[in-house]
């Protein structure tokens, strides 16, 4: 009754060989496994398993515990460790100062993927002349810079409602969303949830950071997408005022060197 029909044979074949053998082929003493709830649904279980004899028969008994709950902060102590890490590489990265800014964007999306379990992660800039979203960052399912998204209209698309409207849009019901163009690809690749946050500096955009995910995204992982933008956006402008200044200062040592007849 509170095991799922696709493991009853299973455990059919596992009490057999166990009668005959002796041989366990589980743990016997609080053994995790998925158990059948009264609604239909799957539950974890932890359960503990013990033999007597009596008259000559023999007898098994199975305690089983709910861990839901357990099960529910174990995972989102995980996650809120893989947070931490993704702060800590994405902190990293905008600090490198001998990165280009590809090269900076491409870990950060890299990062992403790994500690939020993203099926793929891209961040656009913003070319503000062109009004135009221009994709420099991939990881994961997709890591090329070419394509239909490569350069997106301002207000076009999602991406490009993101950054002008400088509102995050997120939704665990991908393959049904209204602001999702392609809802075949969706259900194709089994997209279920989307995060994308505009890169905003002293009330610009600069760009978006937007994830895929083929599972629902948790409160605690929107937020850490979240918190992670801004440091992203801060690291786009540091690094163009370091770019800038160093060619500022290639082009006045080039022009000392003219005018001392250096050159």
């Amino acid at each position: 009754m509170l095991m799922p029909e696709y493991l009853r044979h299973l455990h059919k074949a596992g009490i057999t060989r166990y009668m005959e053998t002796g041989r366990k082929h589980i743990g016997w003493s609080a053994a995790q496994l998925p158990g059948l709830h009264k609604t239909g649904n799957e539950i974890p279980l932890e359960i503990s398993f013990a033999e007597f004899t009596r008259d000559g028969r023999r007898f098994f008994t199975g305690i089983a515990r709910d861990i839901t709950e357990r099960k529910r902060l174990q995972d989102r102590q995980a996650r809120l460790a893989r947070h931490a890490v993704l702060h800590a590489e994405v902190n990293a990265a905008v600090c490198e100062s001998e990165k280009s800014l590809r090269d900076m964007l491409q870990i950060c999306a890299a990062a992403v993927v790994r500690h939020l379990e993203a099926a793929f992660a891209r961040i656009w800039l913003l070319n503000e002349e062109q009004k135009v979203l221009e994709l420099e960052a991939s990881a994961g399912l997709y890591t090329h810079l070419d394509g239909k998204h490569a350069r997106i209209p301002l207000g076009s698309f999602k991406i490009g409602l993101i950054a002008a409207e400088q509102k995050s849009h997120l939704t665990n019901t991908v393959q049904t969303d209204e602001r999702v163009s392609d809802k075949d690809w969706a259900r194709h690749e089994g997209m279920v949830s989307f995060a994308g946050y505009p890169l905003l500096f002293e009330g610009r955009t600069i760009g978006v950071i937007a994830m895929f995910s083929r599972q629902s995204l948790e409160a605690d992982t929107i937020e850490a997408l979240e918190s992670v933008a801004p440091i992203i956006a801060q690291g786009v402008e540091r690094k163009r005022t370091q770019d800038t200044l160093r060619e500022t200062q290639a082009e006045l040592a080039h022009l000392n060197r003219v005018m001392t007849g250096g050159e």
